[in-house]
């Protein structure tokens, strides 16, 4: 499982938690850590796969969803938020500022282990 947080402030975060059941799936779970509501992430796995998480308040976990596609080893994920002043985005190495807006990510892998990786759109 890899965890990647998109640091809003000194403490608080958003993670996700991916991990691989199959072949052709992956299991997302995301638990936002800010003081922030996030408004809505979708998530999708290309052809008819997607999972939209709505109105995470803060501190709140989801359960785990499953996104499931032939072309699962680049589904995408757009992240709506509201209200932000200032805040960072971490992924790996890759560290760049997050303003209110729309967020693209990419399920990767790294060592066969599932990865997201953030680009501003």
């Amino acid at each position: 499982m890899k965890r990647i947080c998109l640091t809003l402030f000194a403490c608080c975060c958003l993670l996700f938690s991916c991990k691989k059941e199959a072949a052709d799936t992956i299991q997302i779970r995301v638990q936002n850590a800010t003081p922030l509501q996030i408004e809505q992430i979708h998530i999708s796995g290309g052809a008819d796969a997607e999972i939209t998480f709505e109105s995470l308040p803060a501190g709140f976990t989801t359960g785990y969803r499953t996104v499931s596609s032939p072309e699962i080893a680049t589904p995408q994920c757009k992240i709506y938020v509201r209200g932000l002043q200032d805040p960072f985005v971490s992924s790996d190495n890759d560290l760049s500022r997050l303003r209110p807006g729309q967020y693209t990510c990419h399920v990767t892998y790294i060592n066969a282990l599932p990865a997201i990786k953030f680009t501003k759109e």
